[in-house]
């Protein structure tokens, strides 16, 4: 099985405009429940939401066909979900 190539890169401690810029060429998100998020949603890129299903309510996030909220999933289950 060929395993795609990954390569990821924190944003977390760019600023807001820098955050905007480096997200703006990413092929995907997979964060938490953040300003990058809202950054994101800018972007028709995948969003994958990492949370640990008690901590906040869902009732008010974004919800579309770019963005999939997982409670506390594995790499497998995260890679699953970006297909």
């Amino acid at each position: 099985e060929m395993v795609a190539s990954v390569k990821a890169l924190d944003c977390t401690d760019l600023t807001f405009l820098e955050m905007a810029d480096c997200i703006s060429g990413a092929k995907a998100f997979i964060g938490l429940l953040s300003a990058p998020l809202t950054i994101a949603h800018g972007f028709d890129i995948p969003k994958i939401v990492i949370f640990d299903g008690h901590s906040w309510d869902p009732a008010h996030v974004i919800r579309d066909k770019f963005t999939k909220y997982l409670v506390n999933p594995d790499v497998e289950q995260v890679l699953e979900a970006l297909k």
